[in-house]
């Protein structure tokens, strides 16, 4: 059978995330990974020669058909510079630090399906199965979502960012997801420790029907624990109740004079090298969506709600604790 024509994808920015999409894009099949573009020239030749592309200070778009953007949470010229050019972006989460700038990114597509946010949790076959328990549960009565990193997280990146940027967006999008319905208000403190950033957040939040949502976030965890991340989703109702483990506690390895280490299972696992799970899942219908020029599975705006919430919970986190409404993106 023959193949489609081959679609040039390029990637911005090679930290953590940008060099997973840049390993697994050569496995998806009638893709190719046209280049890598990264500020760190200093990076640039260990780049080419890892991934045998061009390695680009800045972005050549009239060379890609689409682009997944892996920039810092606060750099997002790129994907408004990718829009403009009539480029299909995937853009990791959050989708932007603010409304204002969330709102901005939505009015330079050139249509719906030009843009998709990396929201990874909706490709997790345990959310799957989640969203369709919460269907039996009836009338919905509480939802609960938490989630802590390592302090490694902390201090790679809390001198840029918040937990709730990095990790709370998680959760928002996922209760989203899971119940169908929006948080519409939230109530929120935050406890500085190792950043100058909030590294503890609690908040207690209102769908828009006012079921309650409790969401917990924190990357205080010791280094020394086997598992860098502790995450789950409990949401009971009139007709039951539903327990999402969202850790890594599935496959243990232990070395010789080592520590016990949770290995991953789900989100990017390797496959004979290449990063697999939901990562290639989230890649899968991110060309499937380009392909056919059809809105991807995480919009716009899905992204934008999000980013509404967690700016809610800053505003709420300054104000003391103060009861705040969730801007109407």
């Amino acid at each position: 059978m023959k193949g489609l024509v081959v679609m040039r994808i390029g990637v911005v920015g090679a930290g953590f995330m940008g060099t997973l999409y840049a390993r697994l894009l050569p496995a998806v099949p009638d893709v190719e990974l046209a280049w890598i573009a990264e500020t760190d020239t200093r990076r640039h030749a260990e780049l080419a020669e890892r991934f045998g592309v061009p390695v680009l200070t800045r972005a050549r778009w009239d060379e890609v058909d689409a682009v997944v953007v892996a920039t810092p949470d606060d750099v997002r010229d790129p994907v408004l510079e990718a829009l403009q050019a009539g480029r299909h972006v995937l853009v990791e989460k959050p989708l932007a630090t603010s409304v204002a700038e969330a709102t901005r990114l939505l009015a330079a597509r050139p249509s719906p399906a030009h843009l998709m946010v990396g929201h990874l949790l909706r490709f997790d076959p345990r959310v799957a199965q989640a969203v369709a328990a919460c269907r039996g549960l009836g009338a919905l009565w509480t939802v609960r979502a938490w989630r802590a990193n390592s302090l490694l997280a902390a201090r790679r990146i809390g001198t840029r960012t918040s937990v709730a940027w990095f990790l709370g967006i998680h959760d928002v999008d996922l209760v989203h997801h899971v119940t169908g319905r929006r948080i519409s208000r939230v109530r929120a403190r935050g406890l500085r420790v190792v950043s100058p950033h909030d590294d503890h957040v609690e908040v207690h939040a209102w769908l828009t029907d006012g079921t309650p949502v409790e969401l917990r976030w924190s990357w205080l965890l010791p280094v020394e624990r086997a598992s860098g991340l502790s995450a789950g989703l409990e949401l009971v109702g009139a007709e039951g109740m539903c327990e999402v483990e969202l850790s890594h506690t599935d496959v243990a390895l232990t070395s010789r004079g080592g520590r016990t280490e949770q290995l991953d299972t789900y989100h990017w696992p390797p496959d004979a090298g290449i990063p697999g799970g939901d990562l290639r899942q989230e890649l899968m219908a991110f060309v499937t969506a380009v392909r056919t020029e059809t809105r991807p599975p995480v919009t716009g705006e899905d992204g934008l709600a999000a980013v509404a919430v967690v700016e809610a919970v800053e505003r709420s986190i300054r104000a003391g604790g103060r009861e705040t409404e969730v801007k109407d993106p």
